[in-house]
């Protein structure tokens, strides 16, 4: 019995032997080195974006959302900060110290942009004229990377903004539009919609209207949003949205064949979206018997 254990003892140390042999002998997958490996995009709680030509852009992270609070205060895009992001977890092809280096060859002696994360500061240089691929300084390092994320630094502070349109409000339970009179202009008739127990219902439309009317609205998405520094806008048709939390918000709508425009004052931000947008947004108008 004692024999059978210590041969059992004596195979167990066998396996384990080969196991860490066949380990330590499989090729390893070499990570790519990043440029930032210590810092963990989740957990940066502020963005500044500096650049050479325009305001200063400030985001700050409340919970599981993104804030732009300069150079004005909108909901900013998740998908947008999180491709900024990707700076810190961005490869590189190259790598060398700024010591004994003409910073100014390589366009880092007044960047024209730096991105500011939790006080990590990465700054953006000229293009290496061979490779393409753009010099960034981080540190006491400068490294050579592929740069797809300064055009995104470099644009208006409004292509950071939140395109969908009820991104953070509660559920919707009621909705008061104007009907759409053409494919370019809205009627100054109106209709309401209700949500009751899951379901959209109208007395000026039926069901299934109000089930895609209430569907399109929740999930409306603007191919553009700017900041406007107005509370008003002309020739245009109030929408009120009413939410499960008993609370409300007005907007504007314009339509014409240029496009479809919704300004919401509250937030002072007007969305752009195409013209065949407001066939789904806005009913069309039921034709009189004279027509």
């Amino acid at each position: 019995m004692k024999r059978r254990y210590l041969t059992n003892i004596v195979l167990l140390i066998i396996v384990i032997l080969l196991f860490w042999q066949w380990r330590s002998l499989s090729p390893q997958v070499a990570l790519p080195d990043v440029i930032a490996p210590e810092i963990d995009p989740d957990a940066v709680k502020q963005i500044r974006i500096e650049r050479a030509d325009k305001a200063d852009v400030n985001l700050t992270r409340y919970d599981d959302r993104w804030q732009i609070e300069a150079p004005f205060n909108a909901p900013a895009n998740a998908n947008r900060i999180k491709f900024l992001l990707n700076i810190v977890t961005t490869p590189f092809s190259a790598k060398f110290s700024i010591h004994n280096q003409d910073l100014a060859t390589l366009g880092l002696t007044a960047p024209f942009v730096r991105v500011n994360l939790d006080g990590a500061l990465f700054s953006f240089g000229d293009v290496e004229p061979l490779s393409g691929q753009r010099y960034l300084q981080y540190q006491e390092d400068v490294y050579v990377f592929n740069d797809t994320i300064s055009p995104l630094l470099t644009a208006n502070a409004n292509g950071l903004i939140e395109n969908h349109l009820l991104f953070e409000e509660p559920t919707m339970t009621a909705l008061n539009l104007p009907f759409r009179q053409s494919d370019s202009q809205l009627d100054q008739q109106r209709l309401t919609i209700q949500a009751s127990d899951g379901t959209w219902q109208s007395s000026t439309v039926s069901a299934s209207v109000a089930s895609q009317l209430g569907q399109a609205w929740q999930n409306a998405s603007a191919i553009q949003v700017n900041f406007i520094d107005t509370t008003s806008l002309d020739a245009s048709q109030p929408i009120q949205f009413h939410f499960s939390d008993n609370t409300s918000l007005a907007a504007f709508a314009h339509l014409s064949s240029q496009g479809l425009r919704i300004f919401i004052p509250e937030r002072r931000l007007q969305y752009y979206f195409p013209s065949r947008a407001a066939l789904a947004l806005f009913p069309a108008l039921a034709p009189t018997e004279s027509d």
